[in-house]
């Protein structure tokens, strides 16, 4: 990363929801620093708010329809892609809140009923937190997001929406 870089670790922008990030280095004029990967083919509908692509020490997380991937945020370089691993279709993240943040302990990503802590430079699986069942209710993580060394997620009622319509 470099000194001064800003970050993006929630959807909008961090715990607080300011929509704005901490950045000390962007200024006029502005430029594209790179295009190309990701591109559309994984990624959710974006007219369905989809989940906000995530910033910190200098890599990019993007969630698309099945997969998790990091870049390099000055060159966009894939550093890493996880398949599979996040079958939790969100839809109108702007109100419903994101399955995925990032914080100094890793990147955090929900996935039905697991919460997945990932290592950010590999995006190794270090830690999975279940969400506890409730008699006759079947849960789902909902809203995540990561202050300091806390994890936080909401718990909401399974809708049996997954990207691939089924449970």
């Amino acid at each position: 990363p470099l000194v001064g870089a800003g970050s993006w670790t929630h959807q909008y922008a961090n715990t607080e929801n300011t929509v704005c990030s901490d950045d000390k280095l962007v200024k006029p004029p502005f430029r594209i620093l790179w295009y190309g990967d990701p591109g559309p083919a994984l990624m959710e509908d974006r007219h369905h708010s989809a989940v906000a692509p995530l910033v910190m020490d200098g890599r990019f997380f993007v969630k698309g329809i099945s997969s998790v991937m990091a870049y390099d945020a000055y060159n966009g370089l894939l550093l890493w892609q996880r398949d599979n691993i996040t079958n939790k279709h969100v839809r109108y993240a702007s109100m419903d809140g994101s399955n995925m943040a990032i914080g100094k302990a890793g990147l955090f990503v929900s996935m039905k009923r697991d919460c997945l802590q990932l290592d950010p430079a590999t995006g190794t699986t270090l830690k999975t937190f279940t969400l506890p069942m409730k008699k006759k209710l079947r849960q789902e993580f909902g809203h995540v997001f990561v202050k300091d060394d806390v994890l936080v997620g909401t718990a909401t009622r399974w809708t049996g929406r997954d990207v691939k319509g089924s449970d």
